[in-house]
C-alpha cells in the first residue's frame, strides 16, 4: 500500500468496536507512518487488530442514557476539555472524525489543522428520536460549517445535510466506502470447503447483524 508523505493525522471516533467507520478509520490510518497518526476515542471498546497503531482513550462517554440534561451538559464539557488537550499535544495537520458526538467535538477543537467531518447516516433519522433532537440539529446547524471540509458516506446523507441542516453545498462531498478489490480476488482465490452446504441458491451478504443493514429483508 503506498504511503503518504509526512503529515501528522489524528482520527476521531466514539469506539473501536465494529463497524464500517472504524474498519475505514483503521484503513486510514495505514497509509501513514505509524509515528504520524494518533487515534482517539472515547471509549475503550477495541475490537479490531490496532497493530502498532497508537491509541489515546478518552474515558468520557456522552452517550450515557442519563436523562440528566445537566448531567450530559457536564460530560460534553469533560470530553471537549480532555480532547482539546490531546489535540494540542500532538499538533495534526489533520483532524478527521466518524460519528456525530466527534464531529462536533473535531469542529468545536478546530485549532490550526484542518477539521474533516465524516459523516455516515442520515442525521434526520439519527436525531429524530432523542428528546434532546432540537438542541442537537441546533448545534450540528452552528458547529458544522466551522470544519474544513464533511465528507458523506453517500449523495443522500449529503442532500439530508443540506436540505434539512442547511450546510454549503461546497462544504460537502460524498465518498462512499472503499471496495478493496485485490483483497477480494485473493480471497476468492481460496478454496471454500463448505461450498456443497449451501445448496443451487444461496445469497450473500456484508454487514453487521442489526436492523439498519436490513438483512432480514432477504427473508421477505
Amino acid at each position: 500500500m503506498t504511503r503518504e508523505k509526512a503529515r501528522r493525522i489524528l482520527l476521531l471516533t466514539y469506539s473501536l468496536g465494529g463497524g464500517g467507520a472504524e474498519r475505514t478509520l483503521l484503513n486510514l490510518a495505514q497509509r501513514f507512518d505509524r509515528e504520524d497518526v494518533l487515534v482517539v476515542s472515547f471509549s475503550d471498546r477495541v475490537e479490531y487488530d490496532l497493530g502498532d497503531l497508537s491509541i489515546e482513550i478518552l474515558g468520557v462517554d456522552p452517550l450515557s442514557s442519563s436523562r440528566d440534561a445537566a448531567a450530559r451538559a457536564r460530560r460534553m464539557v469533560e470530553v471537549l476539555r480532555r480532547f482539546a488537550s490531546v489535540r494540542a499535544h500532538f499538533a495534526p495537520d489533520v483532524c478527521v472524525s466518524f460519528g456525530f458526538w466527534p464531529n462536533l467535538i473535531n469542529a468545536m477543537t478546530r485549532g490550526d489543522g484542518r477539521s474533516v467531518l465524516s459523516v455516515r447516516n442520515n442525521l434526520s433519522t439519527l436525531l429524530g428520536s432523542d428528546r434532546f433532537a432540537p438542541l442537537y440539529r441546533a448545534m450540528v446547524q452552528c458547529v458544522f460549517p466551522g470544519a474544513d471540509h464533511i465528507v458523506s458516506l453517500s449523495r443522500g446523507v449529503r442532500q439530508d445535510l443540506l436540505a434539512s441542516f442547511h450546510m454549503p453545498p461546497e462544504l460537502v462531498t460524498p465518498i462512499y466506502n472503499p471496495v478493496e478489490i485485490g483483497r477480494l480476488e485473493a480471497l476468492a482465490s481460496e478454496p471454500f470447503p463448505q461450498r456443497e452446504l449451501l445448496g443451487e441458491r444461496w445469497v450473500v451478504t456484508v454487514g453487521r447483524m442489526v436492523e439498519q443493514k436490513g438483512q432480514w429483508r432477504l427473508c421477505l
